[in-house]
């Protein structure tokens, strides 16, 4: 979303255009997450729990 990205292909295509800078701060052996991936990450996740969490952290 912050890149303008719509879907899971464009989260793949972000990290290979970034690869380089990536790799900068992540640990990434098996190189960028294929697009079918993403969704197994991030869809368990409970949005109410992340915000619950990540919202005292950015604040």
């Amino acid at each position: 979303m912050i890149t303008g990205g719509k879907g899971w292909e464009d989260m793949e295509n972000y990290g290979l255009s970034k690869y380089h800078w990536l790799e900068l701060f992540l640990a990434l052996p098996e190189g960028i997450p294929s697009a079918d991936t993403f969704p197994r990450v991030f869809e368990p996740i409970n949005p109410k729990v992340f915000e619950r969490c990540f919202r005292p952290w950015v604040e």
